[in-house]
């Protein structure tokens, strides 16, 4: 393990010096006056107004980005971020799947206090520790340049100055029922504070509906040859139990060291009877399948945090942060399938371990400069190894053989970077930001049935953004920028082990990994008027055009007598994407309106893509979306209500040369009430879905002028929830 070795010398060393840097600064501190504790006041009062002022703030700087407080976030009573944020202007949720308009979600990059997730996702952060959500449209060089469409930066909440105590308690059903306990304390003791968060779920309601699709196969000449329909009955349960405890220490000279570390488990249980009906044409091999999963996976990741200032009057300011992390992944599979006689046909038996190991070294210093300048350099390692051990069992009960293959894989992913930027503010209502980013990505992987490969890939990312203040109150303002970002191919394109599939056709391929993808490179434009008005009427008109070169794509083809899927380099593509959003209070407009706040959010993708025939040759199958907010609070009670009403168009997008497919949800209405108790107890109500629209979801392949489609019909599901939350 030379390399690593190396990478643990080098994170060493930058803690030493961290250290030696830190004794250095206390050895020439200056005695600190007495203090009768009004400054200590002034101090607080000063944190708190800053706290408040990060809308105001992120309005006066070059790099453009939108803030989501908490509050917003937790008005539904939802108890996961991907639900509270597909309530959020300019945010879509597809699949459980945070995305920004005009590609999928694989385009968004999700960060957590600016470092992507290590060992866990965003579903396993409590709401309650959320502080607030960043949301960056452009391109921004302290993050990495993987964001085509941009970032959601997930800000954590600091260690509280005072003690905190909060329970929650929410249930939820849809088809089945879902129970969350939430449990959050904090505390302060002289220089040292602390905050614990625990979640305990119990998750039954989770794809527990009946599902059923039917397939129907047309030759040249249009004729029906082939039609069936599937059934399934599906079981899915969990349990979750997560332990997140965060601890800061401050140092005399005023440095913060913070220790935040995140202990997940989660077991799942997945069982799924298919049944097949022929209607016309022949049968396929397999008419019944049973299907029964168990999988457990196990999760840590800690990090220590440093942040302070160093040299003559504390001129340069410094954000160290190294973390490890370690995943341990289990699943469990047993399928039996029936002839269409009822006869045992074919079991697989097979057990997954995958073990990742992985660490990161990362920082950023704001150098002493001109007052009209504000520059910042830093740097990003990382390292994950990663282990796969798959043992699989095929039993023909039909001429009663079997085989057992096992498949060893060895990856490891290492990334680097480097970035500098520079806030200029070059008149006093305007200002240009100006990043430049290097990064590296490395992928190696071994195998006993693959060959040695390696990948390496290298991107320099120029990022500029203006901003142009069109008053001295800064209530309208213009922005400009331009910005080069990049999509690495996924280690699972690369280096996927191989899949089968039952029943193997044109649509349900086996997959493989292709080990020569490129990544996918992008130029983009943009440009955005924004206004906030004193009379609380808030508008944006943003757009954005881009131009990707390598663009990812699925390509199925036929060979050793069997249909193959693997990711390939599919030439260029264009996109165009406008954004329009706008809240205000009713009695903005009417002097008599309820007392009801209003928003709205829109927007519109047009794009094409030069590898894949016209007309469905576009990036997004949903280019068209549209989102109203209405929130009413009563004077005379503690209630509180609201509304969001979501918009989905749908068109049909082709996904390789030879597909196509069609989903969505055309309209979705959420509900909610709040009732304060007092200033310690409230309780929240919300209905997901009122009127139980389902999820459509269809494809089809064409090869050689037959068609061959698929018609998925998903339940409709109504989801009704309800949260208790208490202070102590």
């Amino acid at each position: 393990m030379p390399v690593y070795s190396r990478h643990l010398l080098i994170i060493t060393l930058l803690t030493s010096i961290c250290l030696c840097v830190d004794t250095k600064a206390q050895e020439i501190q200056i005695p600190a006056k007495k203090n009768d504790g009004s400054n200590t006041q002034i101090k607080t009062q000063q944190v708190e107004v800053k706290s408040k002022s990060e809308t105001q703030l992120a309005r006066r700087d070059a790099a453009a980005k939108t803030v989501i407080t908490s509050e917003e976030l937790q008005r539904f009573g939802d108890t996961n971020i991907n639900d509270a944020m597909k309530r959020v202007p300019g945010v879509l949720v597809v699949k459980d799947q945070l995305q920004l308009p005009g590609m999928n979600s694989n385009y968004t990059q999700i960060l957590i206090d600016g470092e992507p997730p290590r060992g866990i996702t965003i579903a396993d952060i409590p709401l309650n520790t959320i502080e607030r959500v960043e949301i960056y449209r452009a391109g921004s060089a302290q993050f990495s340049s993987q964001a085509m469409a941009g970032t959601i930066n997930i800000i954590l909440k600091r260690v509280p100055n005072n003690r905190q105590a909060q329970v929650k308690l929410n249930v939820a059903h849809g088809f089945g029922s879902n129970y969350t306990v939430d449990w959050l304390n904090s505390d302060k003791f002289e220089r040292w504070s602390y905050s614990i968060s625990a979640t305990a779920a119990k998750l039954g309601g989770l794809m527990a509906a009946p599902f059923s699709f039917t397939d129907q196969l047309f030759d040249a000449k249009g004729q029906l040859v082939q039609s069936y329909q599937v059934r399934q009955n599906r079981q899915l349960t969990g349990d979750t139990l997560r332990v997140n405890p965060r601890i800061q220490w401050k140092t005399e000279n005023g440095i913060a060291l913070t220790s935040t570390s995140s202990l997940n488990h989660n077991t799942s249980r997945f069982n799924n009877d298919e049944s097949y009906q022929f209607d016309i044409g022949p049968v396929l091999p397999s008419a019944h399948i049973v299907r029964k999963n168990f999988s457990k996976n196990q999760a840590m990741s800690s990090s220590l945090r440093a942040v302070g200032s160093i040299g003559k009057n504390d001129a340069i300011r410094f954000d160290i942060n190294t973390g490890v992390s370690r995943r341990n992944a289990n699943s469990y599979g047993d399928y039996l399938s029936y002839t269409p006689d009822t006869k045992e046909d074919y079991q697989r038996f097979f057990q997954t371990d995958t073990v990742s190991n992985g660490w990161n070294n990362s920082g950023k210093l704001t150098a002493p400069s001109h007052t009209e300048h504000d520059i910042v350099t830093g740097w990003t390692v990382s390292n994950s190894a990663n282990v796969n051990n798959r043992h699989e069992t095929q039993v023909n009960k039909q001429v009663v053989s079997s085989t057992h293959t096992v498949q060893l894989t060895d990856s490891s992913i290492f990334k680097s970077a480097l970035f500098v930027q520079d806030e200029w503010k070059f008149r006093k209502e305007s200002s240009a930001y100006f990043g430049l980013r290097w990064e590296s990505i490395q992928i190696q992987s071994e195998g006993n049935i693959q060959e040695k490969m390696r990948h390496r890939s290298s991107v320099l990312s120029p990022i500029i953004q203006t901003l142009w203040q069109l008053n001295a109150e800064n209530t309208d303002r213009v922005r400009l920028g331009l910005s080069r970002t990049y999509q690495a191919p996924f280690d699972f394109y690369l280096i996927s082990p191989i899949f089968k599939t039952i029943n193997n056709s044109i649509s349900s391929p086996n997959f493989r990994g292709n080990p020569s993808l490129r990544p996918e490179l992008a130029w983009s434009i943009d440009a955005a008027y924004e206004h906030n008005g004193k009379d609380e009427w808030n508008y944006n008109i943003r757009s954005k055009l881009r131009s990707i070169n390598d663009l990812h794509r699925e390509d199925v083809s036929f060979y050793d007598n069997a249909w193959w899927r693997q990711f390939i380099n599919a030439s260029h593509a264009n996109s165009f994407t406008i954004e329009f959003d706008t809240q205000f209070p009713l009695k903005r407009f009417f002097d008599d309106a309820p007392n009801i706040d209003v928003g709205f959010d829109m927007n519109r993708t047009w794009s094409r893509v030069d590898y894949l025939p016209a007309p469905n040759n576009i990036l997004s199958p949903n280019p068209f979306n549209a989102k109203l907010n209405l929130d009413y609070r009563a004077q005379a009670l503690p209630l509180s209500l609201g509304t969001n009403i979501r918009y989905m168009g749908r068109h049909w997008q082709q996904s390789s040369k030879i597909s196509r497919e069609f989903s969505g949800t055309p309209v979705e209405m959420d509900i909610y009430g709040l009732w304060k108790f007092n200033k310690q107890t409230q309780i929240r109500t919300s209905i997901d879905n009122l009127f139980k629209h389902p999820y459509t979801y269809l494809t089809e392949q064409q090869n050689e002028g037959a068609i061959f489609r698929s018609n998925f019909y998903n339940p409709a599901i109504r989801t009704i929830s309800l949260n208790l939350e208490h202070k102590f």
